[in-house]
């Protein structure tokens, strides 16, 4: 439920923190901020906070914390630059990229449909530019597919996000996604494997799996295999 900073010698004693308001009711409906993970953001997005990490959990909510002063413990989310609830529960991370206009986006998933949003210089506000709204949610009971952009170098129009649609806790599919990462157009579906739970498993079919892209190629774990996906012949 906190978000911490520390120096390279670990010492606690010389660190730093965020901790919510809702710290102490959320870890009771399991609803804790880890679950979404720790985005450290490149340096001089913003001449009034140069120094950024973005954070979400199961409850939905988004902080913007400026890693030079985190907050402390909140009695309101004061100390956070920026802070929303946008949407479902996550359980994965962010993507980040910039377009050759010198904008930058954040890609965040969960419950609700991918969406990007535009990244405000002035304000360290984030806004919906856009959403994936034909396969509808994609990691809809607590599965954990963030997802990843690629582009063809710098190359206007290029990037592309990747993302897992995640079958539920019985098992089933596993579909890859490819999306325009600034329209949120769906460019490519196609399944990748399927996803069993064996007798007694405590996680959820395909949690906490993403797909991987390198050399051309997207790979993504599936039940006993990896398949992978490339531009046809």
């Amino acid at each position: 439920m906190t978000v911490m900073k520390l120096p390279g010698t670990l010492n606690v004693a010389n660190g730093s923190y965020f901790t919510p308001i809702n710290a102490e009711s959320e870890p009771t409906p399991d609803e804790d901020l880890g679950s979404g993970g720790v985005m450290l953001l490149p340096d001089g997005l913003s001449s009034a906070f140069p120094h950024l990490a973005i954070a979400g959990g199961k409850d939905g909510l988004k902080y913007l914390l400026n890693r030079d002063n985190m907050g402390g413990q909140q009695a309101g989310n004061a100390g956070a630059v920026w802070w929303a609830l946008t949407g479902g529960k996550m359980w994965g991370g962010p993507a980040f990229f910039q377009d050759t206009n010198g904008n930058s986006y954040v890609i965040y998933g969960g419950g609700n449909p991918l969406s990007t949003y535009l990244f405000a210089p002035a304000t360290g506000a984030l806004g919906v530019v856009a959403s994936a709204s034909g396969p509808g949610c994609l990691e809809c009971r607590d599965a954990g597919s963030q997802p990843i952009v690629s582009s063809n170098g710098t190359n206007p129009g290029t990037a592309v996000a990747w993302a897992l649609k995640t079958p539920s806790d019985s098992g089933g599919t596993i579909y890859l996604y490819a999306f325009d990462a600034l329209k949120m157009t769906t460019l490519f579906n196609g399944a990748a494997g399927q996803w069993t739970v064996g007798s007694g498993a405590t996680y959820i079919a395909g949690a906490l799996v993403s797909p991987v892209v390198a050399n051309g190629r997207v790979y993504v774990p599936t039940d006993g295999s990896v398949a992978v996906f490339g531009l046809s012949p």
